[in-house]
């Protein structure tokens, strides 16, 4: 792979047909976002697409039938 003349993401090329200024602003907002987000809580925390369980399996609080959950069982 070869990468070349590469600009600062604030300088766009728009499309001369298409005017997607607005949702492309929204989509880098977006993704900003969620970049920011995995970053601090893990990378796993936001995603787009189908949805992968996290390694291990462990998804979050489970229901607890024995006893009452504490806040550190829902990291």
């Amino acid at each position: 792979m070869t990468l070349g003349d590469l600009t600062p993401a604030a300088e766009r090329q728009l499309d001369l047909l298409l005017d997607d200024k607005d949702d492309r602003q929204r989509w880098e907002t977006l993704t900003g976002t969620m970049d920011g987000l995995n970053a601090k809580f893990g990378k796993r925390v936001v995603t787009l697409g189908d949805w992968r369980p996290p390694p291990g399996g462990f998804a979050g609080g489970k229901i607890a039938f024995t006893r009452i959950p504490t806040a550190e069982d829902f990291w």
